[in-house]
């Protein structure tokens, strides 16, 4: 006879919970950094290079998580290093009348699972009767790898009970990574995911509503006379644009003319040829190839070949349309004979949607 499981006793102490509280979750990358947080939560401001720098990433009320990384100068002291960071979040809550307050240290993520020089774990309480920025709880290591310390926090509501924020800091920073793996990083925002050589530093990050445009580049100094000149520096580049409402962009013009338009006539970099039709990603889409339009960067360039014997690969734009994202996404590379390899390394990495 067959019995009913319903009436069993459930092994509580075996169960799994799920992740951030069911939460959907997304992957964010940054400058090296890499964590995974709630899908709702998007990076607002950041600054700074690889070296020292900041990002902060909120929800729809505000602040969320703040990071902040950088390189020592001296001998490494992470301990001190909270201490900078806290004061000034309590010279903020001064000028703001705030009430603020050191809180003792809680136990958020182990030392021997990130396996970090110095971890140290923090934390810190404001008014609980303001809604907004009222606690946070944070940890704080120097990596060997990176030679970078880095100082994250969540940070919570006054209404939300500390325990509750404490473990969710527990969950997203438990996740946070300050390096790349395998020469390559993970940059992840705004449902869009690459990896870059990690030789490639951030040019410029322009997050618009609608519209995101990315370009990293890698400086090669070449022995030419007047190589001092950053105007004659050959460059490695990846450009990656992404634009939304892709149907009304192409209201009235094919995606072609609009490549032709935008991409091949308008672009102020490169002077490129005329666009031939490539599937990317399963996608309709075209190529372009050309050459910089700076003709004191394409004299280096042909002085090079000359010297060394060989041929710059020709600069490549592609484009195309996810539908299934409603989006038009553009990839511009950059490179050396001995990298061409990257552009489609990168393309292969791209996620669209």
């Amino acid at each position: 006879m067959a019995h009913s499981t319903s009436s069993l006793p459930v092994k509580r102490s075996k169960l799994r919970l799920p992740a951030l509280f069911a939460r959907d979750t997304q992957l964010f990358g940054w400058q090296g950094l890499s964590l995974t947080v709630p899908a709702n939560w998007s990076l607002t401001s950041f600054g700074g290079d690889a070296a020292a720098g900041h990002a902060r990433v909120d929800d729809e009320d505000g602040p969320r998580l703040e990071l902040r990384w950088e390189q020592p100068k001296g001998a490494v002291d992470v301990e001190r290093s909270i201490e900078a960071f806290l004061a000034r979040l309590e010279r903020e809550a001064k000028k703001k009348q705030q009430q603020f307050a050191i809180a003792a240290h809680p136990h958020l993520v182990s030392k021997s699972r990130k396996r970090k020089d110095q971890l140290v774990n923090y934390g810190w309480t404001g008014d609980p009767e303001e809604n907004t920025n009222q606690q946070g709880w944070g940890v704080a290591w120097h990596c060997n790898d990176c030679n970078r310390i880095m100082v994250a926090h969540i940070i919570g509501r006054g209404h939300e009970p500390e325990d509750k924020v404490q473990r969710l800091a527990s969950e997203v920073l438990s996740s946070l990574e300050c390096h790349g793996h395998g020469g390559w990083q993970t940059w992840s925002l705004f449902e869009l995911q690459l990896e870059i050589p990690e030789e490639f530093v951030l040019g410029t990050a322009k997050l618009m509503t609608g519209r995101i445009e990315i370009d990293w580049q890698r400086v090669l100094k070449g022995k030419f006379p007047l190589n001092h000149l950053p105007a004659l520096h050959r460059l490695e580049r990846v450009s990656l644009r992404r634009l939304a409402a892709a149907n009304v962009l192409l209201e009235s013009e094919t995606l072609e003319e609009w490549t032709t338009r935008v991409i091949g006539r308008g672009n102020q970099r490169y002077a490129l040829g005329q666009s031939v039709a490539a599937e990317t990603h399963g996608h309709a889409g075209f190529v372009l190839h050309g050459a910089p339009r700076d003709l004191r960067r394409r004299i280096v360039t042909w002085g090079g070949d000359l010297i060394r014997r060989r041929r710059t690969p020709l600069v490549e734009a592609r484009v195309w349309h996810c539908e299934e994202s409603n989006k038009i996404f553009v990839l511009e590379c950059e490179m050396t004979l001995a990298n061409v390899h990257v552009g489609a390394d990168v393309l292969d990495s791209l996620k669209c949607h």
